[in-house]
């Protein structure tokens, strides 16, 4: 019975429900993920195979002006959720450490954030969105200049022509 009990009792402290400022920073956390992973693939795999394809002649500029401008909302969103992940932390060490006026945040965040795995996965967000934020301005300015490399460029070109571009693609890379 007691072990019943336990699990009972651990799956209601799961089960309570989340603060509407924690609700809030999770959400705007997503929306910003999903700007992230919308400026990763938009321009490469939607925008290049619709300018290959436009057939108004005063499109060109148009869809050659588009991957800059989706590359710097990627870099804007990453920086966006950096920063909703920064108050996301200050409100879970908060929550964490309430009104205790002995409380001391700092021990609070390294407990948080180097014994949990809820820790781990913070940091390693912060870690991928730090890499992706100048990844993403570089391929706005690189846009502008027509730089981007060729293997880059080529991809949504050859997967999208043939069935055979994928593996023509995966074997250039190897």
């Amino acid at each position: 019975a007691v072990a019943g009990g336990s699990q009972a009792t651990a799956a209601a402290a799961d089960s309570t429900p989340l603060s509407i400022p924690e609700v809030a920073l999770r959400w705007l956390n997503y929306f910003g993920l999903l700007a992230m992973l919308g400026a990763a693939g938009i321009p490469l795999l939607v925008i290049r195979s619709s300018a290959a394809q436009a057939e108004e002649p005063g499109l060109g500029p148009f869809y050659r002006s588009l991957p800059r401008r989706i590359y710097t909302l990627g870099a804007l969103a990453g920086a966006f959720v950096f920063s909703v992940e920064l108050l996301y932390l200050a409100w879970q060490i908060t929550s964490l450490t309430g009104n205790d006026p002995n409380a001391a945040p700092q021990d609070a965040v390294g407990q948080m954030l180097f014994h949990t795995t809820w820790g781990y996965a913070w940091i390693a967000r912060q870690a991928l969105t730090a890499v992706l934020i100048p990844l993403f301005t570089g391929l706005a300015r690189a846009s502008d200049t027509g730089s981007i490399p060729a293997e880059v460029d080529s991809i949504p070109a050859e997967v999208n022509s043939t069935t055979e571009g994928p593996a023509k693609w995966l074997k250039r890379l190897a």
